[in-house]
């Protein structure tokens, strides 16, 4: 069975749905994080499932399959978020057009201050020159290792969580916020530009170094994607060009190619910085899609997991546990370590465990 023409009519469905949806509502539907997600799953699943396609095909147990549940839950979560709470997100916007950053500053101050915090307790664990960051910019031997020295073994758990915190929580809140200083700025030349906004570009620069001290590239990708993101709400316009959109996504995507660059130990040009973008690229939206279809072929050769693939459950009931992402992550990637894990995408996951009924889960989980 050709699954080509199958695949391009259940994307094409999708991107008529964005396309009536962003026309209709411009820049409000973007307020809904269910939307965003239905976008970033159509962009960065398809993506890769274009170019890694062959192997689909011919390298898991039907494929078929995952073709059908990818889409068609996608193209629910389109409807389920585009015709809901049209009302409550236009009012939401309201307020965000009128949000002045000056009344919040002393908590911005302190979230600053949290973070400085727990990147100096972090380093009290991890010497900076045992960290992933470091082994990057100066010394890329081992890179691997010690990248998951730094932040998986020997860290205590709640070293770990205080990290997710940071890159989920306040570094976004801070990059928002800097954002909206820069957007309210009233100088029109680029040294005014600099000297208004030295201290907010300063913060800018600390938290995107915080946020990559472990090695890992993603998290300081997606603080760009705030920012932007940010500026794109606060420029107050109701209707939204994705193009735009494409181009913020491009542009964060340099950074991560930078310290790709250094990694590798490249010489700085231009023909290198292009194979590391490539990279980045093919990272982000390329074979980064292979653990979605590892977990399907997971899928199909054991059937739903149920609540032993989640360990703290299983241990509750008594069931024995399966750490599935590091499982399928031993069974699929030859390059994985022992403590490497497949990470996929949400709903992926839960249709790993629970089937049909972990994919009504993720639905009514995104509202």
């Amino acid at each position: 069975m050709d699954l080509l023409p199958t695949y391009y009519i259940l994307v094409f469905i999708q991107l008529i749905l964005v396309l009536l949806f962003t026309q209709k509502d411009g820049i409000i539907i973007f307020l809904k994080p269910s939307f965003i997600v239905a976008v970033c799953i159509l962009v960065s699943l398809n993506i890769g499932t274009f170019f890694y396609f062959d192997y689909l095909e011919y390298s898991i147990l039907n494929p078929e399959l995952y073709i059908y549940v990818t889409n068609i839950f996608n193209i629910c979560l389109l409807l389920w978020s585009g015709l809901s709470f049209r009302k409550a997100y236009s009012k939401l916007f309201f307020i965000i057009s009128k949000y002045n950053n000056q009344r919040f500053q002393k908590h911005i101050k302190f979230l600053f201050i949290t973070m400085l915090f727990i990147a100096f307790i972090y380093l009290l664990f991890v010497p900076l020159n045992r960290t992933g960051l470091y082994s990057i910019l100066i010394d890329s031997y081992d890179y691997d290792y010690i990248r998951e020295s730094s932040f998986a073994f020997g860290l205590p758990i709640y070293m770990r969580y205080l990290f997710y915190f940071v890159t989920s929580c306040i570094g976004p809140i801070i990059m928002a916020n800097i954002a909206s200083t820069i957007y309210n700025g009233k100088s029109s030349s680029l040294w005014g530009f600099f000297t208004e906004n030295i201290k907010s570009l300063l913060v800018l620069f600390i938290t995107l170094i915080i946020v990559t001290l472990y090695g890992a590239r993603g998290p300081s990708t997606l603080l760009v994607i705030t920012f932007f993101y940010s500026l794109m709400l606060l420029s107050n316009k109701r209707k939204i060009f994705l193009n735009k959109i494409l181009l913020y996504g491009s542009i964060a995507l340099i950074l991560p190619s930078l310290l790709s660059l250094f990694r590798n130990d490249l010489t700085f040009n231009i023909d290198n910085l292009y194979y590391s973008y490539i990279n980045i690229f093919d990272r982000a939206f390329g074979r980064g899609i292979l653990p979605n279809m590892w977990f399907f072929d997971y899928h199909a050769a054991n059937g739903n997991l149920g609540i032993s693939g989640i360990p703290k459950l299983a241990y509750i009931f008594g069931i024995e546990a399966h750490n599935i992402q590091n499982e399928i992550s031993l069974i699929y990637d030859p390059r994985s370590l022992d403590t490497g894990t497949a990470t996929a995408t949400f709903f992926v996951q839960y249709y790993l465990l629970f089937g049909i009924t972990g994919l009504v889960i993720a639905l009514l989980l995104l509202k």
